[in-house]
């Protein structure tokens, strides 16, 4: 003889410890998704960071090299209008000197120019990059509090069901577990259904007449869905 309506609670109990193992999973994921996340712009930042040092570094060279230059460009300059040498060939090489370093010149110029404007890019990047560190980092840190308060709850929840589905186990008879156990282990933890609209709760089959009468007049006999093989009873 099977009483249904602690079978039906038994069930709610099973439920209810899924459902809050799922919230205190969906938590933990929810942690663990920002970690990866923080993780992803920390070594981008890192990246970003190291990318500005070698950038720095290159423009540091390319003025050092344009200062060179300059000063070369400023002696013939000064060599070629203060020469007191007549020698045409000379004068024609000291011009053209003067030319290659005017156009070697403009191109370092055009360098630092590039380098800067790319170093200007990466300072933004930096910033925006820096703002998401710190937003996602913060998030983070609330999501742990606020796992840690309702991991807390949950284990007491989780005791208290264990409690009580230990005392709701106790009152059935050996076999009746045993019938309640493969069901719940075939059946993906949802061994019992209700007969609902004539329908099985769970995988909604049309339960035939006959068996709808049998299932009604015996509520103390272990009945089945036919089609999903779970405990099916009349409330």
């Amino acid at each position: 003889m099977i009483n249904i309506t602690i079978l039906v609670e038994l069930q709610k109990i099973y439920d209810d410890e899924q459902s809050l193992k799922k919230k205190l999973k969906d938590s933990q994921d929810s942690i663990k998704l920002l970690k990866q996340q923080l993780d992803l712009i920390t070594k981008e930042k890192q990246e970003t960071d190291e990318k500005m040092h070698q950038l720095s570094i290159k423009l540091k060279d390319e003025n050092l090299k344009l200062q060179t230059e300059e000063a070369n460009l400023k002696k013939y300059n000064h060599e070629l209008y203060t020469t007191q040498q007549s020698n045409p060939r000379y004068l024609k090489e000291l011009d053209l000197k003067i030319q290659d370093l005017g156009k070697v010149r403009e191109t370092e110029e055009e360098t630092i120019l590039y380098l800067l404007d790319e170093i200007d890019q990466i300072k933004n990047k930096q910033i925006l990059l820096q703002q998401q560190q710190n937003e996602i980092q913060e998030a983070h840190d609330m999501k742990i509090k606020s796992h840690e308060s309702i991991e807390n709850i949950i284990k007491e929840d989780l005791f208290n069901h264990s409690m009580k589905k230990e005392s709701l186990r106790n009152q059935f008879e050996d076999d009746t577990l045993q019938l309640f156990d493969r069901t719940m282990l075939h059946c993906q933890g949802k061994a019992v259904a209700v007969l609902t609209n004539d329908q099985c709760s769970i995988c909604r089959f049309s339960i035939p007449l006959s068996q709808i009468d049998q299932i009604k007049k015996n509520k103390d006999q272990i009945h089945y869905c036919s089609n999903c093989k779970r405990i099916l009873i009349a409330l």
